[in-house]
């Protein structure tokens, strides 16, 4: 199965994949009147967006998105279903439309960003999903209230840990266990 596309989000002006959310909903462009059929293998939904945090906000800033076929049509008149009254752009390196809003976002909870993929970290194993948030170097935690950032926490040091335990061959399990050796209480992380 082929890795499914992520939503991107901008943090600290650099990009960031979203590898982990909780809390209200993200965006569903299927609730704004948008019908999306799927883009690729590598995108099912048949859409992906890129968030913007910026001055403690949180912005929705580009919906790419496989639209119906008549939808596309009419995008190609100039008419077409608008997203917060903004018609898309067809992105030919994208193989979709992609909206340019930039229009705040009143998610709340947490979300897990990851940037700087340790492909060898990167196992068979992890294809068909997303990669774990211990295959990014930087990671970082964001907790958002109605759109606003409210907390955030850089957790790149414990992925880090959990990361060389991986690479280690003690694998999720070993961590999970006790170690063999008394001595080694320690080095469990």
């Amino acid at each position: 199965m082929t890795a499914q596309m992520t939503n991107t989000v901008i943090y600290l002006d650099k990009p960031f994949s979203l590898v982990g959310c909780q809390g209200s909903e993200l965006f569903d462009p299927n609730q704004h009147g948008l019908k999306t059929r799927m883009i690729s293998t590598g995108c099912w939904l048949g859409y992906h967006c890129t968030y913007l945090v910026a001055d403690g906000q949180l912005y929705l800033n580009a919906v790419y998105a496989g639209l119906e076929s008549a939808d596309s049509e009419a995008v190609q008149r100039g008419e077409g279903p608008r997203l917060f009254g903004a018609l898309p752009v067809y992105n030919e390196e994208a193989a979709c439309h992609v909206y340019q809003v930039q229009e705040k976002y009143a998610f709340s909870g947490t979300m897990i960003l990851g940037a700087d993929l340790d492909y060898a970290s990167f196992t068979a194993a992890s294809m068909g999903m997303g990669p774990a948030v211990w295959n990014y170097k930087e990671v970082h935690e964001l907790e958002f209230k109605e759109g606003t950032l409210v907390n955030s926490q850089d957790v790149s040091e414990l992925q880090a840990q959990v990361r060389a335990q991986m690479k280690a061959g003690g694998g999720l399990f070993g961590m999970l266990r006790p170690p063999e050796n008394p001595q080694q209480a320690d080095k469990v992380g």
